[in-house]
């Protein structure tokens, strides 16, 4: 085999020998320069032998192109270093590849030692295993062949029988990749019992070595949760998962298997009854996840489970009123709440199911009510301390929302902010119910009994809530002077609003109020939105810009109000444009303990800054998806479609509109969502649209999670004020249009997609089509006031045009179809 050697000096050498010896060339040193040279031959002698001295020198004279004494006293130095670096080994293989210079074979020499001697335990990497592997491949260089023998050291040190009967079923890219896969079979060596190996059987050979371990190491988690309870378990539950490139599958499993677990330390008589009766009415439990909540659940049961609270949730579960164990636990909290703190202890030791109900149902418990709250007085009527709707952009209030709201003095406020609630006028109003009186201000309710004493009046339907009939002996034995925190709450902080609608009003918009203060009342023959009546009597609405002092008392008093309130809410102008909405919010999410019971709802047109209504939806996420309100609701406004819709909601963008509520209730899967539609003359020729697109929308978002199973509900209340926009003042054709409205919602009702859809919420219920088919008696009654339509026809059009004028709009441009009747109207000017 050629050997490579030096055959002359690189001229970098050539200067070195020149910078460090070239005084030794002269013939005047010549002297000296003999003596110096025999010293580093000695030198050598010394150090390393007189054979190896002889050796060198041998070297030097090999080399026929070292002629002067400065070359081989920089040689020796040279060789000195090679001596340092030598061994049979070394010196048999030094030159199987190409030597630049001096400095190289020293290098070659250093990793040919390295090869012979080096690795941590210092005995090279010249095995068997190496040795076979080596001389079968080709090297460039010393440096490439040591990288290769450290890179089969690594692989030899992870070699087992194990590893070797199963390295070879796989493709090797490199050596790296060799390394990598013998590690990962030694690793999977040691997780190799019987239930892993069963399991990962299927997989040997097919999956590369690490993707192997990690699903070994799941495994092995998995047999460490693994107990006879598991083992039997677990074949109740077929996976959901199917994915195996990130052990999505194994990931399941293992989940599974730590909630069973968890689930055997669950166990009692109690709740194994309850799972077996939820189970067997089609509670759906497809993993074991699911089943430790209701376990967890039913174990939080049982920590309220008084006679009163075991007797009053018997009774709910035979009505069928609770759905799973999370509402079970709902309402046995609530049902403990009102044990401790409001019923009447002697009333449910005596087992009176009437006076165990919470709210008050059906006929005959309407029929009791009625009885009890008469031997109180015949005027008696628990709203007047528990409901109140506040006004606080007017600073009114009133309770219930039939009586006309009252101002709430400003004296009264100073050191009570509860006199929001408390007035002194309403604290009169209370005194005359106890005393067996009825307050002229509540005659709405005065007028049903009197025309029908059999009949059930507001003021009975409103006690038998469950904000309400709970607090009946409280309330009966109160002092009426006294101060009191409802429990139904409802208030608009200002009538701050993004739109102006057709038929809405100076205190419900900051844009009619802007409006008729710059440009006066509208010239219908009623000065329709004419404030001279509000200026008289002091209720001209607040600049949501200015200071106000109600709202100042309402957060004062909210701190006391807020722990035992039952339902709560917020109504406008438009709440999202207030900040005290979002302050409501935020208060719920930093208080999360006070009064996780609360009702909440707010109203909205869904219209106003996106980035408001997005924040808006978040938070209510957050509230709902962490049980911190017992219930949720949004409430929102349309009733007609695209255009048409946008002339009367002055101020909205419909295809915002749709898609918002549709955000709403794919992001918020608790709440529901009701459209208060306010059925109006230019709502009917487009109203099939928004039927049609309400149901897409109760298809769509059914989830069998939200509080009240169903997803959206159309509330069809026609309009009576203004009297010129209602539906009465339309022609035969327009009533026939709602005709078919009506059998269209007939067509979608509730009990035929029951049928299609195995659940009965992706129709209309029946109260929603009762809704537009009472507005359809309504308008099919015969009209005997002519005089009255003939005047509002006109005002119709009075109104129209200024509106027209005023908001750069053209009706007839947007309802052509309704040509006709606006043009029959105008003919009566």
């Amino acid at each position: 085999m050629k050997k490579y050697k030096i055959t002359k000096f690189t001229e970098e050498e050539k200067q070195d020998i020149f910078e460090r010896y070239g005084e030794w060339r002269k013939p005047e040193n010549m002297g000296w320069v003999n003596i110096e040279y025999d010293k580093v031959v000695l030198s050598v002698v010394t150090l390393y032998g007189a054979k190896n001295a002889e050796k060198v020198e041998k070297k030097i004279d090999s080399y026929n192109w070292i002629k002067n004494i400065d070359e081989k006293v920089w040689a020796y130095e040279k060789f000195k270093d090679y001596l340092m670096h030598s061994s049979p080994y070394i010196d048999n293989r030094i030159g199987e590849y190409i030597i630049n210079d001096f400095n190289d074979e020293t290098h070659q020499r250093i990793l040919l030692e390295e090869i012979e001697g080096g690795g941590p335990d210092g005995k090279g990497f010249l095995s068997d295993f190496i040795e076979n592997r080596a001389k079968k491949m080709l090297f460039e260089s010393f440096q490439e062949e040591l990288n290769i023998r450290q890179k089969l050291s690594n692989c030899e040190a992870h070699t087992t029988p194990y590893v070797e009967s199963r390295i070879r079923d796989y493709e090797i890219d490199d050596l790296d990749d060799e390394e990598d896969k013998r590690i990962n079979l030694e690793e999977c060596e040691k997780l190799n019992s019987f239930f892993i190996q069963k399991r990962i059987k299927s997989y040997l050979g097919k999956i590369d070595p690490a993707v192997e371990l990690e699903k070994r190491q799941i495994l092995q988690e998995c047999e460490r949760h693994t107990n006879d309870y598991v083992k039997e378990r677990i074949k109740e539950f077929q996976p959901l998962i199917f994915k195996t490139e990130f052990h999505e599958d194994l990931y399941e499993r293992l989940q599974f298997r730590q909630d069973l677990e968890q689930c055997e330390k669950h166990i009692t008589e109690f709740i194994e009854e309850n799972i077996k009766l939820y189970k067997g009415r089609g509670l759906e439990i497809s993993t074991p996840a699911q089943e430790l909540q209701h376990r967890l659940d039913l174990k939080e049961c049982e920590n309220f489970n008084t006679e009163y609270i075991s007797r009053e949730t018997a009774r709910l579960k035979d009505e069928y009123l609770i759905r799973d164990p999370k509402e079970e636990l709902k309402h046995r909290m609530n049902l403990s709440f009102f044990e401790k703190n409001v019923k009447n202890k002697e009333k449910l030791a005596n087992k009176d199911i009437f006076w165990d109900m919470i709210s008050v149902h059906g006929l005959e418990n309407m029929g009791l009510l009625k009885q009890e709250l008469n031997d109180v007085g015949k005027g008696f009527c628990l709203a007047k301390w528990n409901q109140v709707s506040i006004l606080l952009q007017t600073g009114q209030t009133h309770s219930c929302h039939h009586p006309r709201p009252h101002v709430v003095p400003l004296s009264e406020l100073e050191n009570n902010p509860s006199a929001l609630h408390n007035t002194k006028f309403k604290k009169q109003r209370r005194k005359e119910m106890l005393k067996g009186e009825r307050p002229k201000e509540c005659d709405y309710c005065w007028n049903v009994e009197d025309a029908n004493p059999d009949a059930f009046s507001d003021r009975i339907m409103k006690s038998g809530e469950a904000w309400a009939f709970p607090y009946f002996d409280k309330i009966k034995d109160a002092d009426p002077m006294e101060n009191t925190n409802p429990s139904y709450v409802e208030v608009s902080f200002s009538n701050q609003c993004n739109q102006a609608c057709g038929y809405c009003d100076v205190k419900s918009s900051s844009n009619w109020q802007h409006e008729i203060s710059t440009k006066g009342h509208y010239p219908t023959s009623g000065m329709y939105n004419n404030t001279e009546w509000m200026e008289r009597d002091g209720i001209v609405p607040i600049p949501y810009t200015q200071p106000n002092p109600y709202r100042e008392a309402f957060w004062k008093w909210w701190p006391d109000l807020f722990p035992n309130l039952h339902t709560f809410r917020i109504t406008g102008g438009e709440p999202l444009l207030h900040k005290d909405t979002f302050k409501v919010l935020d208060y719920i999410i930093e208080n999360p303990k006070v009064n996780p019971q609360i009702e909440m709802s707010v109203n909205s047109n869904f219209s106003g800054p996106q980035d408001l209504i997005e924040e808006f939806i978040d938070k209510v996420k957050y509230i709902t998806e962490n049980d911190l309100v017992w219930n949720f609701a949004l409430f929102t406004s349309i009733e007609s479609w695209g255009a048409q819709a946008e002339y009367m909601r002055d101020g909205m963008d419909t295809g915002r509109f749709w898609n918002n509520l549709d955000m709403f209730l794919t992001k918020c899967q608790k709440p529901e969502a009701t459209i208060m539609s306010t059925y109006n003359l230019t709502s009917v020729p487009t109203y099939h649209e928004v039927i049609k697109k309400v149901f897409d929308l109760k298809k769509k978002h059914y989830n069998g999670k939200r509080y009240r199973h169903y997803a959206i509900i159309l509330d069809t209340a026609y309009l009576r004020h203004p009297e010129f926009l209602q539906v009465r003042l339309l022609s035969t054709y327009w009533i026939d249009k709602i005709r078919k409205d009506v059998k269209l919602m007939e067509s979608l009702s509730e009990e035929k997609y029951t049928h299609i859809y195995g659940h009965g919420h992706g129709g209309f219920y029946d109260f929603e089509r009762e809704k537009l088919r009472r507005v359809l008696d309504w308008v099919d009654a015969p009209l005997d006031d002519i005089k009255w339509l003939v005047k509002m026809r006109k005002d119709f059009v009075l109104f129209i045009d200024e509106f027209d004028k005023r908001r750069g709009k053209n009706f007839l441009e947007t309802f052509p179809k309704m040509e006709d009747f606006y043009k029959s109207c105008k003919k009566l000017i």
